[in-house]
This record gives C-alpha cells, sequence and structure tokens, in this order.
C-alpha cells in the first residue's frame, strides 16, 4: 500500500508543478512579442496618417527616417529625405534664433540719397547778391583815319551817373553813355572792334568796394575807314562748379564813323605808289598852283592900279 500511496503523490506533483519552459521555448515568446508589437504599431500608423498627412510615425523597410507629405517623419528604403509637404527650418544665427533675412535686405532711404545741387540754382542765387553800381561810358561818334583817342569806362557803387559823367574827357561829356549795372565784388571789363586797334591801359579784372571808383582806359585807333563798330563787355567774375567764370552784366555796341581826310588819302597814295604817283599828281597840281599864282599876281596889279 505505501508504494501506491507515493505513486500517488509523484502523480498529484506532476499535475500541480508543469515544467518549466526551455531557451527556444523563451525565444519563440520574445520573437512573438515582438512580431504582435510590430503588427500594432503598423496598425496605429495606418490610423494616425504616419509618413502621409499625419504626424506619426510609420515603418516600411528597416531604414532611417524621412519625411512624408505631413510634418512627420516615415520610413522608406532606408534613406532621409524631404516630403513635398516639408517646410524647411530656417537658418540661425549665432545665437541660434531664425536668421531675419528681411533686416539684411537694403532698405532704400530717400533721405540718405546724396543730391546734386541744380547748378543754374547755384548760379541764381549768387547773382541775387549781387549789388548795384552806376557806370559812364565815352566812346567816340566818329574819328579820323589813324587818330588815337582815350576811351574809358567808370563804375562806382556810391556815385551817381551825373558825377561819373563829369569825371570822362570834358570833350567826351556830351556823348558819353550811362546806365545802372549790377555789381560784384569782382568785375571785368573788355573793349574790342574788329576796325581798330585797341590798347589796353588798365588791368582788365579790377576789385570793386563800395566807395572807390573803378576806372578802365583804352586807347583806340581806327585801322579801317567807313563805319565800324566798338564792342564794351561788362562782367561780374563768379564761382561756378569750381570754375572761374564771367557773368555778363551790360554790354554796349557803339557805331563809330571813321573818316579818311583828303591828305590822308595824297599820303596814302604816295606811299603805295610811289615815284608814279609824284609824276600822276604833278601836272595837275603843277597846273593848279600856277591858275592860282596868276589869280594872285591880278589881283595885286588891281590892288596897285586903285591905290
Amino acid at each position: 500500500m505505501a508504494p501506491h500511496a507515493d505513486h500517488g503523490v509523484a502523480d498529484a506533483d506532476r499535475v500541480e508543478h508543469p515544467a518549466k519552459a526551455g531557451p527556444v521555448d523563451d525565444r519563440l515568446d520574445l520573437d512573438r512579442a515582438v512580431v504582435e508589437r510590430e503588427m500594432s504599431g503598423a496598425e496605429s500608423s495606418a490610423i494616425e496618417g504616419t509618413g502621409n498627412l499625419g504626424s506619426g510615425h510609420g515603418r516600411m523597410g528597416g531604414g532611417s527616417e524621412g519625411s512624408g507629405f505631413g510634418a512627420g517623419h516615415g520610413r522608406l528604403g532606408g534613406s532621409e529625405g524631404l516630403g513635398l509637404g516639408h517646410r524647411p527650418t530656417p537658418p540661425t544665427t549665432g545665437l541660434g534664433a531664425p536668421a531675419d533675412h528681411a533686416a539684411e535686405d537694403p532698405v532704400e532711404n530717400p533721405s540718405a540719397t546724396p543730391t546734386t545741387a541744380d547748378p543754374l540754382a547755384t548760379v541764381q542765387s549768387v547773382v541775387d547778391k549781387f549789388g548795384s553800381a552806376n557806370i559812364a561810358f565815352n566812346p567816340p561818334k566818329s574819328m579820323n583815319m589813324g587818330d588815337r583817342r582815350l576811351v574809358e569806362l567808370l563804375l562806382s557803387p556810391a556815385e551817381t551817373q551825373a558825377a561819373l559823367r563829369a569825371g570822362l574827357p570834358a570833350e567826351d561829356q556830351g556823348s558819353a553813355e550811362t546806365a545802372a549795372v549790377q555789381v560784384a565784388p569782382r568785375m571785368e571789363a573788355r573793349l574790342t572792334g574788329l576796325g581798330f586797334a585797341v590798347e589796353s591801359l588798365s588791368p582788365s579784372e579790377q576789385a570793386v568796394g563800395k566807395s572807390q571808383r573803378a576806372r578802365w582806359s583804352w586807347l583806340v585807333t581806327p585801322t579801317a575807314e567807313g563805319i565800324q563798330f566798338l564792342h564794351l563787355s561788362l562782367s561780374a567774375r563768379i564761382s561756378v562748379e569750381g570754375h572761374d567764370t564771367p557773368f555778363v552784366v551790360r554790354t554796349f555796341d557803339r557805331q563809330i564813323a571813321v573818316k579818311v581826310t583828303t591828305m590822308q588819302r595824297l599820303q596814302t597814295l604816295i606811299s603805295e605808289h610811289g615815284g608814279w604817283a609824284w609824276g600822276a599828281l604833278g601836272v595837275p597840281l603843277s597846273g593848279y598852283l600856277w591858275k592860282r599864282y596868276r589869280q594872285y599876281r591880278k589881283k595885286r596889279k588891281v590892288e596897285s592900279d586903285h591905290g
């Protein structure tokens, strides 16, 4: 009986205490768990849209992560790449904050753009500062060929036109021209004429003070007969774009009749033709002189008869 009892106990032990799993069974259980977890992850990826329009994770193959159409990650063949819906991450500055590209673009500032002054406006601003003065000018109305005449121009900001006229030679005061003109600290006067030899006796450019009289003088000699013209130009000297430039304030054009006397014509004829001129002039001249002599003798005889 005892042996039967022992055998019963052994059977009970076998039922209540099953044999422990071996190493092979453990690996099978682990692989089964991995497969279930992978299948569960695939199902959740399909639901959440991982790698498509959602933001979850899905696996296709065993590669590295890549972007899908949405903002999530999907695996495709193992290479990483951007999808069509991916927005590139903006570059960062040295402090780690995104760089502001708009701040780097130059902004047009009209006030900072250098402007060039209008040259005409610059000249006008200088001219507006001119003062006023009176002048007197004595070009002759007529001259004989070869004569030399003194021509003068007087300018003063303080004196009247009558006072300046009185400062000219007496023979020219009646025909002198006077006028009011603009004046600058530096004035220039030039006298020219095609039918004249003009010799300047004073500097063409002179400084002008408030109370001083400026005087320009020329010696003028006619070189051609007939109607000739003298031209007087009075200018203020100003600076334009760094260059010393004349600004004309007044001009005069005087018509002068240049005459040639009879004696001058004879002298010209003799000087140009020499002995031939003397021979040509000898016969008429001797006849003229003989006629004048006979008239003189006849007049003396009459006076003696009545005396």
